[in-house]
């Protein structure tokens, strides 16, 4: 039972994050978190040994560093009740990715894809069941349009890239996928679908030929009046206008404690009495929507250079070595998580979910980053693309 908790942990968080944001499992989901933390917590003080171990392997040691960020800024900083939670939160996400990638290697790189988009579909047709009404902005069982739209366009991608060649049903279900992501309306969805386009077949004469059925595909959609990603795209002049407005308040609020930031708990947070009354009475609470900007606020640009500068330097040799690399790029295992990693860097302009706790973004983006590299680290080590004997 343990050995399985620790193989198949990453997995149960990941579902739970789609839970906690779907209407018809959310109550589930809420149970469902405390439970997961606190059994993983507790393994990670009785097997210490263990996660000592997990702690100190090479390919984790981004999550080491970004904890001890967090220690320190929780120490000398702003020592609070909530901001212990979150660290604690978050020391027990990185143990059960690094468990999980550690005890079973070989899923992650394989049958963890082919699950991820049963688990995409479910909720897809799920959605469809429970809500087959399409209007503008569809978000089926997901409580957010642009949630739902990163979820299906996260499974797109995956089951895109899982295989060179798809049969008729496959190929099927993956228009029924970009049916759904235009039908929410998520224009940062789209960008999910052409980076999956984009890591498979690069940027060629083959990808502009589509650009006439997109055209074509915008004037079916405006004559029937339906508002998608595209026509939200096509239609509104200033697409940026809300969140410019946000990113605007986001920036206030981090020069107001500009170098060591508010706290561990005060992720995506504004200073509401920042933003004008109208404007409140308008959107309601003022978010951030940019994961760099909410970043800044919570750390302070201290402890930011340093949180950004570990992700960076961490993600970087996975590039450069996919450029220079044709047999490491063409790999399915890192094209799919170089995908996610990617989808998540761009999209987290636009929403503040990478430092977030229970985002299914979010949480993916940390573990590509772990999965990655655990990659990177085999084919440096020339056990590429992994060595089913090599574990010590």
């Amino acid at each position: 039972m343990i050995s399985f908790l620790f193989r198949y942990g990453a997995v149960f968080f990941m579902v739970n994050t789609i839970f906690l944001s779907a209407y018809i499992f959310h109550k589930a989901g809420v149970l469902l978190f405390p439970a997961i933390m606190g059994i993983f917590a507790l393994l990670a003080l009785i097997y210490f040994k263990t996660t000592l171990q997990l702690l100190l392997t090479k390919p984790f040691m981004i999550f080491l560093a970004v904890n001890l960020i967090n220690l320190l800024h929780l120490l000398f900083v702003h020592t609070s009740f909530a901001s212990f939670q979150y660290f604690i939160t978050k020391f027990v996400i990185f143990f059960i990715i690094s468990a999980s990638l550690f005890f079973n290697e070989e899923y992650y790189y394989d049958k963890f894809f082919k699950h991820l988009i049963y688990i995409g579909l479910f909720f897809a047709f799920a959605s469809i069941l429970y809500s087959p009404h399409f209007s503008g902005g569809y978000k089926g069982i997901i409580g957010n349009r642009n949630e739902f739209g990163l979820l299906m366009s996260t499974t797109l991608g995956v089951m895109y890239l899982y295989k060179e060649k798809h049969s008729r049903k496959e190929k099927a279900l993956m228009v029924f996928l970009v049916l759904l992501i235009l039908m929410s309306g998520s224009r940062n969805a789209l960008i999910g679908v052409f980076l999956a386009w984009i890591f498979k077949n690069g940027i060629s004469w083959k990808i502009i030929s589509f650009i006439p059925i997109f055209f074509i595909a915008l004037y079916v959609l405006d004559y029937y009046h339906i508002e998608t990603s595209i026509t939200r795209i096509s239609t509104e002049g200033d697409q940026l206008h809300d969140r410019r407005m946000e990113w605007y308040y986001a920036w206030l609020t981090f020069k107001n404690k500009m170098w060591l930031g508010y706290g561990l708990e005060h992720y995506a947070y504004i200073d509401q009495s920042l933003v004008p009354l109208y404007l409140k009475r308008l959107y309601g609470a003022v978010m951030a929507h940019n994961s760099y900007l909410a970043g800044l606020v919570l750390y302070g640009l201290l402890f930011s250079i340093a949180i950004y500068g570990v992700i960076f330097l961490t993600v970087l040799p996975f590039y450069l070595t996919s450029i220079t690399s044709k047999f490491y790029r063409s790999n399915k295992t890192v094209k799919i998580y170089l995908y996610i990693l990617t989808f998540t860097l761009i999209s987290s302009i636009f929403e503040s979910h990478m430092f977030g706790i229970n985002a299914f973004h979010g949480f993916m983006f940390w573990f590509s980053i772990g999965a990655s590299s655990l990659l990177y680290y085999r084919f440096k080590r020339g056990e590429f693309p992994f060595d089913q004997k090599a574990r010590s």
